[in-house]
């Protein structure tokens, strides 16, 4: 789970912030507050080892919209802190004998200027030895321009020169160098982004059979028919459904001539099963939604999900901040939102407020604003939050 995370110059981030996360972290604030370039800077650390800085930045358009444009300095920074969703871990010291370690954690900081030369580079995977009570240091690497040095468990640090041709590229992305850069590039890797797309999620698609939910929602047909023979899951699914969809069924999927998937959803009092393409948005948006959440043939690092609330009434938003409170208990979810009906159900300890100060991206957990409990004797949070509570109780 994400605990904390370090921003500094990047897009509407200007000097450095940092903050811890929940479980379950709910943004709110304004237009252009800087809700979703919080969510591209996680964006942009997973592709940044899926396909590299370069063309991370460059999907981004270059260095200029990347950075900070009201502070203007010539490096970035991100980081990241956190713990390992795992009880224990062995590992190997000397050739058969393997340690198990408790408590893990990990760090990772990036530090790069406007060449997308990287200036620093350094992550740890830290836990508790058996039968030690202090935690220890597992692996470690840290970098700068010209060398890396990297420390196994119970080995000698190693030295490593920084090739010029790798000095654009992050170390996490050597996977096999370093326990802890294998460990970080797979949690970055493992994190799951959703915006769906409901018209394109109403296409068929291809046979082929998907590990978890795409972005948009594209592969939902597919997604659909593997779930169809996944009994809890279905069931879960469908019960949901029942209960959040006036005269929802069940859904249906069939394999069309040329090979490719399609579904269908029976309503009650409806002949026949109605295709993707005269199913409302509202149920092809929670069909993704609730698919995201409960399967995936791959579990998720992490999930992050921009504005769920769009073309849901609002009598569906009590349920699904629920199931995400729920999932966030194995699996962190982190959501934007402008829904004051979806903020509503949340509690403080779980909301953050955005907000420009100076031009500049601020955030402040609602339960950290001084006498929140007290106004919440009076109001509930989406009161405080449309009259302004929030903004003027903040430190």
């Amino acid at each position: 789970m994400i605990q904390e995370i370090r921003i500094a110059n990047f897009k509407s981030f200007g000097d450095e912030i940092y903050f811890p996360l929940s479980p379950f972290s709910v943004f709110i604030g304004p237009n252009a507050a800087g809700k979703s370039n919080l969510m591209d800077a996680f964006r942009f650390l997973r592709e940044c080892v899926a396909e590299g800085m370069e063309t991370a930045v460059a999907r981004r358009a270059g260095w200029s919209n990347l950075r900070c444009r009201r502070r203007r300095k010539g490096s970035t920074l991100l980081g990241v802190r956190g713990t390992l969703g795992v009880e224990t871990l062995n590992i190997a010291v000397g050739r058969k004998k393997t340690q198990p370690f408790r408590n893990l954690r990990f760090t990772y900081d990036l530090m790069f200027h406007q060449e997308l030369v990287v200036l620093e580079e350094k992550g740890a995977l830290i836990g508790i030895p058996e039968g030690i009570e202090e935690e220890q240091e597992i692996s470690a690497f840290e970098r700068d321009t010209e060398y890396v040095t990297i420390r196994e468990w119970s080995d000698s640090p190693r030295k490593l020169s920084v090739g010029e041709a790798n000095q654009k590229e992050l170390f996490v992305r050597t996977r096999f160098f370093s326990l802890a850069s294998s460990i970080i590039s797979d949690m970055f890797l493992g994190w799951r982004f959703y915006d769906p797309l409901t018209q394109s999620a109403r296409f068929p698609t291809e046979i082929r059979t998907p590990h978890f939910v795409s972005e948009t929602g594209d592969n939902l047909a597919a997604v659909l028919h593997v779930i169809r023979s996944n009994g809890g899951t279905r069931e879960r699914i469908r019960d949901l459904l029942q209960m959040l969809v006036p005269g929802f069924e069940d859904w249906e999927t069939e394999e069309l001539a040329d090979g490719r998937i399609t579904f269908r959803v029976r309503e009650s009092g409806v002949r026949g099963a109605l295709p993707s393409i005269a199913i409302s948005d509202g149920t092809v948006r929670l069909l993704i939604l609730l698919s995201a959440l409960l399967w995936s043939d791959i579990p998720p690092a992490a999930i992050f999900l921009e504005e769920p609330e769009r073309n849901l009434h609002p009598l569906v938003l009590e349920p699904l901040v629920q199931l995400m409170r729920e999932v966030s208990a194995q699996t962190q979810v982190i959501v934007t939102t402008h829904s004051a009906d979806f903020v509503r159900h949340c509690l403080p300890e779980e909301v953050y407020l955005m907000d420009k100060v100076d031009g500049c991206t601020q955030i402040v957990r609602a339960d950290s604003i001084e006498q929140i409990q007290e106004f919440l004797q009076h109001f509930t949070l989406d009161e405080l939050w449309l009259q302004g509570y929030l903004e003027r109780g903040r430190p």
